[in-house]
């Protein structure tokens, strides 16, 4: 009887550090990643919240999505959107995904390849905006994601220039393609240069010195050529810039970023 007791009383003093224990602990990972955030690390706190992740058993529960939401938003903040936008794409897929991930995934498409030309990120833009749609209105914020969607799809986007009326006005005038997209220094350069070649091609040919004739003919091809394809290149960046710019006039109008760490930023 004395050592039931015994054993009964011990287990009854550890019984408070099993409860109580692991909770703390948990609560120690969560405050040591949101300390790693708030100071930038966030490469170390993706760590210490999937530790947290590890820690809470019901991977269902609303701790569980918030952990997940919040190494979202570390690799937004570490540059990382590549990798934010994959865990995204899974999460909504998830029936008892929060409306919050849609809203980060928008987000992550908008910027996941904003350093490329805009033609080629339509793909992205289409898809940020069909994310954007799946948020109920009753989300926080979300009046500023439907206004930014509306004043998206009543745009029209112009194209100032056409990249083939460039190629062809520098086929027939060297460099006045380039002059038809604004850039005249670089049209008057490729003017200069490609008639000096055809000219100098022409008097070594009239003095009958073919391969000087053949030299000078070359470089003027080549030239020619060049302006041609810089007078279209000059278009399509043209096109992209505005494309860009208007993108980037519709974000700053409705806020529509994640800025870590910033209490002014709505997401």
């Amino acid at each position: 009887m004395e050592r039931f007791l015994c054993v009964f009383s011990v287990v009854v003093c550890l019984l408070p550090f099993n409860l109580f224990g692991e909770p703390a602990s948990h609560q120690k990972t969560w405050g040591y990643a949101e300390s790693l955030y708030q100071e930038g690390e966030y490469f170390r706190a993706i760590t210490e919240f999937k530790r947290a992740l590890y820690q809470e058993q019901n991977p269902k529960s609303p701790l569980a999505w918030s952990a997940r939401l919040w190494i979202i938003k570390s690799y937004l903040a570490g540059g990382e959107g590549k990798k934010a936008s994959k865990l995204l794409a899974v999460a909504v897929q998830e029936p008892e995904a929060p409306p919050v991930y849609w809203v980060y995934l928008g987000i992550a498409r908008l910027d996941r390849h904003k350093l490329q030309p805009f033609s080629l990120r339509t793909k992205d833009i289409k898809q940020a905006i069909a994310a954007f749609k799946k948020v109920p209105p009753t989300e926080a914020n979300a009046i500023y994601l439907h206004d930014f969607v509306e004043d998206w799809e009543q745009s029209t986007l112009e194209t100032p220039y056409y990249p083939s009326l460039a190629g062809g006005l520098s086929a027939v005038i060297p460099g006045a393609g380039s002059g038809y997209t604004g850039r005249w220094v670089e049209g008057a350069y490729a003017f200069l240069i490609t008639t000096l070649f055809s000219a100098a091609a022409l008097q070594t040919s009239q003095a009958h010195q073919p391969a000087l004739a053949t030299l000078f003919g070359s470089f003027g091809l080549a030239f020619y050529g060049g302006n041609i394809y810089a007078a279209v290149n000059s278009a399509h960046k043209s096109n992209d810039l505005v494309g860009t710019k208007h993108l980037q006039t519709l974000r700053q109008k409705h806020g529509i970023f994640f800025t870590p760490n910033q209490p002014v930023s709505r997401f």
